[in-house]
């Protein structure tokens, strides 16, 4: 399955049709697909909590990536066993973006959070 290789990038286009050109090739879901057969997100498993013990909110996180990453690794485009080599074949352009990798800047002023987003 493609994954993210960038920890916060905004998705230009995914190109699958040399992978969909694979004979064992069913079909190539993307974020776009899951959103429109509304599948849902996925909840968090973890209970978060602050320091003073309250819950933290964690918010739920697409199955697939639909106009951005968040994460290296976010699955972008799901596969199956069979379509591996024609996985290799998708071609995702990204618009890499500033990602926050200090916990001291995540709260710091001007900075847009956007993890509170559930598409």
């Amino acid at each position: 399955m493609p994954r993210s290789p960038h920890a916060h990038a905004e998705i230009n286009g995914i190109d699958i049709r040399t992978a969909a050109q694979v004979p064992s090739v069913v079909g190539i879901p993307t974020g776009e697909d899951w959103a429109a057969r509304n599948y849902g997100f996925i909840k968090p498993t973890i209970p978060r909590q602050r320091r003073n013990s309250e819950p933290m909110h964690a918010p739920a996180r697409p199955s697939l990536a639909l106009d951005r990453v968040m994460l290296v690794g976010d699955p972008v485009v799901e596969t199956v066993d069979q379509a591996k080599d024609a996985a290799e074949m998708i071609i995702v352009d990204y618009e890499a973006m500033a990602s926050v990798t200090n916990t001291a800047a995540v709260n710091a002023p001007g900075r847009r959070d956007r993890t509170a987003d559930t598409r």
